[in-house]
């Protein structure tokens, strides 16, 4: 499927192949002066997704944000979308942004993710099915991995109120090993989890003990550290991947987390 994004006047324009690979909402203060909106929306793509590019265009680099060059029409000014250097730097892909506004198609992929949580609008509603962070996201949560799309295009996540008590059991941080916290479990997939936790971790391998409601048996995970992030105040979040589950038939745990979910 061939989508089209294009400026106000219809000077500038890219047109793209297949579904976005992700769709993202920035609430962060530089997004909002941007864009003059209260977030802005974006879509990437990797660069053998574009199909054409149609119009001259001039480029602008931010500050804050210099290798990331915005490419937007000098009739208009419109900003259709740009060049993620920051993201190529890391991953060795090249990544585009486009503006989802610029494709104007109401029946557009909503956003999986949002970030800078911590500047949206008090009357701009979050979105239910999106992982969400209080400020920018680990890198690993954001950049392709084009051979391993799981790794951080999200599987469906339900949100859950859930306990663990976690142990780490192997860390970067050798101090580490050993230490056991109380967590909340706040989301639910079909590989992985979403809990508090006490501090911000560092590379690890933990053993939850998991308690679902719901469900009547208590179980015994291993899982693997995939990001943990801070608010900035009190708020500390993981996300783990299930890599050693007693239950080995998917299904199972499928089961569980649509049992869970269903409460």
């Amino acid at each position: 499927m061939e989508r089209t994004a294009s400026c106000c006047c219809g000077t500038l324009s890219i047109t793209l192949d297949g579904e976005p690979e992700r769709v993202i909402s920035c609430h962060c203060d530089y997004c909002q002066r941007r864009t003059g909106n209260v977030n802005q929306v974006s879509a990437w793509y990797f660069d053998d997704q574009i199909v054409s590019e149609t119009g001259d265009y001039k480029v602008y680099r931010g500050t804050d944000n210099d290798a990331t060059e915005y490419r937007f029409c000098p009739e208009c000014g419109s900003t259709v979308y740009w060049y993620l250097g920051g993201i190529e730097a890391f991953s060795g892909q090249k990544v585009y942004g486009v503006a989802v506004g610029c494709f104007n198609d109401p029946d557009f992929p909503q956003p999986d993710i949002e970030i800078h949580t911590g500047n949206r609008h008090n009357w701009v509603a979050a979105i239910q099915s999106a992982d969400n962070f209080h400020e920018f996201p680990p890198l690993e949560r954001m950049v392709p991995v084009r051979d391993d799309p799981k790794a951080w295009r999200a599987e469906t996540r339900h949100p859950i109120h859930g306990t663990a008590r976690a142990q780490i059991v192997e860390s970067d941080e050798p101090a580490s090993v050993g230490y056991e916290f109380d967590a909340e479990i706040l989301e639910i997939s079909a590989n992985g989890l979403r809990i508090t936790c006490d501090r911000v971790l560092e590379d690890c391998v933990m053993s939850l003990w998991v308690t679902l409601p719901g469900y009547t048996q208590k179980l015994y995970l291993s899982v693997e550290l995939r990001w943990s992030s801070f608010d900035g105040e009190e708020t500390y979040e993981a996300g783990v991947e299930v890599i050693n589950n007693p239950l080995t038939d998917s299904e199972a745990w499928c089961d569980i987390v649509v049992l869970s979910t269903s409460q």
